[in-house]
Formats: structure tokens, C-alpha cells, sequence
């Protein structure tokens, strides 16, 4: 078992959380390569940048993050990540029990929308993590999906008549039906 007892563990955690606080990471990491107790690292405003610049190669930590994004112009969406950093340098010994330890590490980071294991410092990009929050959300505004229009899902999953649902083609509004028979006659 990690030893995750440390109060400035659960501190940094609450100041990420914290809308009041300008720490949007914190990073905790092991005392020393034979022991178990994890301690506060280190914490920042920068957000996965510069938390990539913090993790060490040879060594394996964890790490809360919140990341703002927004879906449109209109909103801003923040979600947090944990993070499982296993350096390429990382003992093998620690590499094993890193497992065991984040079952204890979530107790202290309890929520978050997805968990991220990272073994290279590329893995912590943001735009592939941000996909993964707005699939992770439920809510997407991508554009929709063909197939599902040619099996009738949209309409029927939002309840709407099938003469109801328009959607865009070339730039302008044109009825579902429509857009299925110009398809089928193409």
C-alpha cells in the first residue's frame, strides 16, 4: 500500500479543485526510491505544459489535473484528469507497484472524468485529452453522423418527427427525408 497520508496531498488537491485557486495541477511523487510515501512534488497554473516539463524520466508519480475547454464559443467546460506517470527510466520494482498504489492515490484524488496512464511525456497532449473529456461527458456538437442519419437514429433518439429534422447540406437547411432520397437516388 501506498502511504498517502501526507495533509498537503489532500491540500493541493483541494486548491486544484478550488475555482478561487489559480493551481490547476498538482504532482505527487514518491520520498525516495524505497519507500512508499507519496508527498506533494510539485504544483502549478500552467496546466499540462508545464506539468510535462515536471515529470522525470526514470521516476513514476501521479498527478490531479483540471483542464478548462469549451465545446463552443458560448460555454467553458472544466473537468479534471488523473494522470499515472510511469517514467521510461522507472525501476522495474516501482513499475509494479504502481497498480496497488493508485487504488490508494484515488482515495485522496477522488474525482475525476477520465484517467490518463502516461508513459512518455507526448501522451499528455492536450487535444487527444481533451477528446477523450468530451467523449467522456456524454455532450458532443461534432457534426452528425451519416450512418446514424441513413438508420433514422437522430431523429428518433431526440424525439422528433422525421419532416421535423433538417439538417445542412452544401450550406443550407434541407429535411431529412430529403437528404435520404437524394442520397438513395445517388
Amino acid at each position: 500500500m501506498a502511504d498517502v497520508s501526507d495533509p498537503n496531498i489532500n491540500e493541493a488537491y483541494e486548491d486544484v479543485r478550488s475555482t478561487k485557486s489559480d493551481i490547476n495541477w498538482v504532482l505527487i511523487g514518491y520520498e525516495n526510491d524505497r519507500s512508499d510515501k507519496l508527498v506533494v512534488t510539485a504544483t502549478g497554473t500552467g496546466g499540462l505544459a508545464e506539468l510535462q516539463e515536471k515529470l522525470d524520466p526514470e521516476r513514476a508519480s501521479f498527478a490531479y489535473v483540471r483542464i478548462t475547454y469549451s465545446n463552443d464559443k458560448e460555454s467553458q467546460r472544466e473537468k479534471f484528469i488523473l494522470v499515472t506517470w510511469i517514467g521510461p527510466g522507472c525501476k522495474i520494482m516501482r513499475k509494479a507497484k504502481i497498480s496497488v498504489h493508485a487504488a490508494d492515490v484515488k482515495t485522496v484524488f477522488r474525482t475525476y472524468s477520465i484517467d490518463v496512464a502516461a508513459r512518455e511525456k507526448d501522451d499528455l497532449k492536450e487535444e487527444p485529452i481533451v477528446v477523450r473529456l468530451r467523449k467522456a461527458g456524454g455532450a458532443s456538437y461534432d457534426v452528425l453522423n451519416p450512418l446514424l442519419l441513413e438508420t433514422h437514429a437522430y431523429p428518433f433518439l431526440l424525439g422528433l418527427r422525421m419532416e421535423a429534422f433538417l439538417i445542412k447540406v452544401n450550406g443550407r437547411s434541407v429535411p431529412l427525408r430529403s437528404y435520404q432520397s437524394m442520397r438513395a437516388q445517388s
